[in-house]
């Protein structure tokens, strides 16, 4: 029975970090729509990534926003 409940552990594991590495390309997809989008475009991007309009979006935004100020490129941050 605990070989069970280890498998069934790391399985556990595995797809929650698969998950949450789908999720994160996924919010970073959404934030280079928003960058590389016309002007006036960022409401229909956002209306359209409704799904992903959560706590999740803010981290990364805040991590990508950071990594662009690092390197230099306040316009983008």
């Amino acid at each position: 029975m605990i070989a069970d409940e280890s498998l069934i552990t790391e399985l556990t594991v595995t797809i929650y970090n698969a998950m949450n590495e789908q999720l994160t390309q996924a919010y970073l997809n959404l934030i280079n729509q928003l960058l590389t989008c016309n002007e006036g475009d960022e409401p229909q991007i956002l209306q359209e990534n409704q799904r992903l309009l959560d706590r999740g979006l803010i981290e990364i935004m805040i991590a990508v926003a950071q990594q662009y100020r690092e390197a230099g490129r306040e316009n983008e941050a």
